[in-house]
């Protein structure tokens, strides 16, 4: 690891919303529909990867470790995307997130819960669970929050076993 690369501070907020950009995708193509999830794979805090999907200012240790967790990225890809430099392409998903369930959020926007997503709040505490709904909330807005946390639950008690929404 270079202990040199640059704060991206020190970009202009055009560099870093094209760099978050990039990062959402590449999160998203991954399967990892939610932060949370990829957050802990990348071994950030979920607020890090906000600010830094955001563009908001973050040191070179959240996005190098971000670079390590996404699939044809390396630790000097976020700096080349800060220069200008191409963003890699986005790798297929190898298994597709199949929705179990969806949880309308208002008119148009759904929240879907996948097998993966039950998976993980199995392994999770209600503490944990109550945690990653709370930065929802506060990111998203209050009924995602609500969403997540009924789906969370659901899914920790065995009652989202369904095949389809």
């Amino acid at each position: 690891m270079d202990a040199t690369r640059p704060h991206t501070k020190q970009y202009e907020e055009s560099a870093r919303v094209r760099l978050g950009k990039a990062i959402a995708r590449g999160r998203e193509a991954a399967g990892h529909q939610w932060r949370p999830s990829f957050a802990e794979e990348a071994h950030i805090s979920v607020r890090s990867l906000v600010k830094l999907e955001q563009g908001k200012p973050v040191g070179p240790q959240v996005y190098e470790a971000v670079a390590r967790a996404l699939p044809g990225w390396s630790e000097d890809t976020p700096q080349e995307i800060l220069e200008g430099g191409p963003i890699p392409a986005s790798p297929e998903p190898a298994e597709p997130r199949k929705p179990v369930k969806e949880f309308p959020i208002e008119e148009g926007v759904v929240f879907t819960v996948t097998r993966q997503d039950q998976e993980r709040w199995r392994r999770m505490t209600r503490e944990e669970i109550a945690e990653e709904a709370a930065m929802l909330g506060r990111t998203i807005g209050l009924r995602a929050q609500e969403a997540y946390l009924r789906a969370a639950i659901d899914a920790r008690d065995g009652r989202l076993d369904g095949d389809g929404a």
